[in-house]
């Protein structure tokens, strides 16, 4: 079958795997009983999707648009199919030893799902009318979302049980790069859904650049979050943590002088929280809840209040804020970190308002260093808005540490 395709129709630009290629002999694959109606879809969503990396970029048997993809050690493609005047795409899962995994993420996100009838590793994401004015449109949005939602929810996450509580821990890791020697905690902040991890976790590409072994840390002792901290008035998720990071750096051959303690929001307070117990580490905290209580309140977040406080005091603001100081005060004679960097901004109170307070432990440390950010932007107008105008700030420190730098801001 001879087709002809016009300059018009080539894509503007295809990412395959890390590198970006022009031209569509990249992107055809078997095209010799291909319909011009497929052959026109898939340059259609091959240029709508060009943005975005993909590992292989064809049309198969002559019948198949092919966008394939890899999350961490997970194979996967959208199969777009037109037949029967329907335009129908599927999350296809290239091992099927892998299909439970999905499956699961998928279920996390609340994704419906439709299976193939003869193949449990293809699950119908999405179908149009290929008369629809907004056929490609539609299809083209289901394709984004729902690799969003993996990205997301598709995480290799391991447990460690902690033996003086008896609370697991669950992480995942994004390997070190070129042998180096530094390796970061980050704590999850409060997201939409529980499962998720900031910056995607070792899926993510905001932290690819970054050279150190990256630890995410979940926030899993209970229905709602804890901060890694306090649990019905108890500090058991923070006897836990602390007790995982110093068997991982012990287990792995790091050492504490190496050992980073990272978070957004509710995690930077995990980060210091975690970090007063763990002797000689750094902290990089971006707009920390240091009135974790008042924070609690203001936000409206009454059960995770109630989950922290102890039970016949449950969602009472000053017992919650009062938990964390006098955690931090049980610590204050073995206080552990060495360097802590608070970002953070005018209209940030719930951090601003106690940062004298935490700059106290500082202060009764002679090794002990704290250097505070706090912007005058009007771009940071809110808690929400100084997380999303400092995280350029909180991602450069992070690459600074993992070439062994502390730099004095």
């Amino acid at each position: 079958m001879n087709t002809k395709i016009s300059a018009t129709d080539t894509p503007r630009r295809i990412r395959l795997g890390s590198r970006e290629r022009t031209g569509i002999s990249q992107m055809w694959g078997d095209i010799r009983r291909a319909n011009n109606n497929l052959l026109r879809t898939h340059l259609a969503l091959t240029d709508r999707l060009a943005d975005m990396t993909w590992s292989k970029v064809q049309i198969w048997d002559s019948r198949t648009s092919v966008h394939q993809y890899s999350i961490g050690n997970v194979s996967l493609a959208y199969d777009t199919t037109q037949a029967d005047s329907l335009l129908t795409t599927h999350l296809v899962v290239r091992q099927i030893t892998d299909y439970p995994k999905v499956a699961n993420a998928l279920s996390k996100e609340g994704v419906v799902t439709t299976r193939h009838e003869r193949d449990d590793g293809r699950f119908r994401i999405h179908e149009v009318s290929v008369d629809a004015p907004d056929a490609l449109d539609t299809t083209e949005s289901a394709i984004r979302t729902n690799r969003k939602q993996l990205t997301q929810s598709l995480i290799n996450e391991t447990k460690w049980t902690d033996e003086t509580t008896g609370l697991n821990v669950v992480y995942s890791v994004k390997q070190e790069r070129g042998g180096c020697d530094e390796i970061i905690f980050l704590f999850t902040s409060i997201r939409g859904k529980q499962h998720w991890i900031d910056f995607d976790g070792a899926n993510g590409d905001s932290l690819s650049p970054n050279r150190a072994r990256i630890v995410f840390i979940q926030d899993d002792f209970g229905a709602q979050y804890t901060y890694n901290f306090a649990y019905e008035g108890k500090t058991h998720p923070a006897t836990a943590t602390t007790n995982f990071i110093r068997s991982y750096i012990d287990d792995h051959g790091y050492s504490p002088q190496k050992t980073t303690l990272a978070g957004m929001s509710k995690g930077g307070t995990s980060a210091i929280v975690a970090g007063a117990a763990l002797r000689q580490c750094t902290i990089v905290a971006l707009a920390p809840q240091l009135s974790v209580g008042s924070y609690l309140h203001t936000s409206g977040r009454h059960q995770i209040a109630k989950q922290m406080a102890p039970p016949e005091q449950h969602g009472r603001i000053r017992t919650v804020n009062n938990l964390l100081w006098d955690y931090l005060t049980d610590h204050s004679e073995h206080w552990g970190i060495e360097t802590a960097y608070i970002l953070t901004s005018e209209n940030d109170p719930h951090c601003t308002n106690d940062l004298w307070r935490l700059a106290s432990y500082f202060r009764g440390s002679s090794s002990s260093h704290i250097y505070t950010h706090t912007t005058s932007s009007s771009k940071a107008h809110s808690h929400f808005a100084t997380v999303q105008h400092l995280i350029p700030l909180f991602l450069s420190l992070l690459g600074v540490i993992s070439f062994g730098l502390r730099p004095s801001i």
